[in-house]
Order: structure tokens, then C-alpha cells, then sequence
């Protein structure tokens, strides 16, 4: 067993993003089948949506500099002074022993309300979730077809 890291290859553009005639609508009825539908798509593109989400990231970035880093500090600063606290107090760390998810989620919250305050959230969510757009426009698609 190695202890590299791999990259799946590089997929066309022409085959990543393709023709509107080549999406399909899955069968809902079959969950099964459109979860791992969904986790081999993610598996046999995942170096495209990892270039795609570090190219619009960095755009974004560079763009909107000021926002983009304001809130990675932000995040940093929550994860930074959650850390610090858990460390003093025991009843922090078994919480978050206990509860590890509900951690993130408070952590996530209160970031949440620091970019909402500093109003950097937009810019900083729309940066992450733009390599989505695509495969969001397509769910979204789905949806109201299906209604």
C-alpha cells in the first residue's frame, strides 16, 4: 500500500461539461441508484471540480480581495478561539467529544453571523458555491421539470 496521494486524471472539457442531450433525468423512485449515480460522477470527475472550484476561487479572490480573506480569517479566528477554549475548559472538550458534528455546526453559526455582520458572507459563499452553479442549474432543472 503507498502513502501517495493520486489524482484522478484530467477528464475533456467536452466530456465534463457535454451536451444538453446527454443529461438524463434519473429515476427518483430509485434513491440507490441516483446516490451512487451522483458519487460516481463525483469520483470519475473529481481533478475537473477540484480545477473548476480552485480556478473560480482564485478569481473571486482576486476579484474581491478584501471580502474573500476577511472571511477566511474570520473562520480561522472561530476555529482559532473554539480550540483555545475547548483547551481550558473540560466541559468544552467533552462536548465536543460527545458531540463533534454539533460543534462544527455551532462554529459554522456563529461564523455565519460575523460574515453576515461584516457582510462578507455573499461574497465569500458565492465564491465556494459557483463551481456548484452547474450541477445546481441542473437539480434546479430537475426540479421544475418534475413539478
Amino acid at each position: 500500500m503507498t502513502d501517495q496521494v493520486r489524482f484522478a486524471p484530467f477528464r475533456k472539457i467536452e466530456d465534463f461539461i457535454g451536451k444538453a442531450e446527454n443529461y438524463a433525468v434519473p429515476n427518483l423512485n430509485d434513491m440507490i441508484r441516483v446516490n451512487n449515480r451522483i458519487e460516481q460522477n463525483l469520483l470519475y470527475y473529481q481533478t475537473n471540480y477540484l480545477v473548476c472550484f480552485l480556478t473560480i476561487f482564485l478569481l473571486m479572490s482576486i476579484i474581491h480581495p478584501v471580502p474573500i480573506f476577511s472571511g477566511i480569517f474570520v473562520v480561522i479566528g472561530l476555529f482559532i478561539v473554539a480550540n483555545i477554549l475547548s483547551n481550558k475548559s473540560p466541559e468544552i472538550q467533552r462536548f465536543k467529544k460527545e458531540r463533534p458534528f454539533l460543534n462544527l455546526i455551532i462554529v459554522v453559526c456563529i461564523s455565519g453571523f460575523f460574515f453576515n455582520l461584516f457582510g462578507f458572507l455573499l461574497t465569500f459563499i458565492f465564491s465556494i458555491c459557483l463551481p456548484l452553479s452547474r450541477k445546481l442549474s441542473i437539480t434546479f432543472d430537475l426540479l421544475f421539470f418534475l413539478t
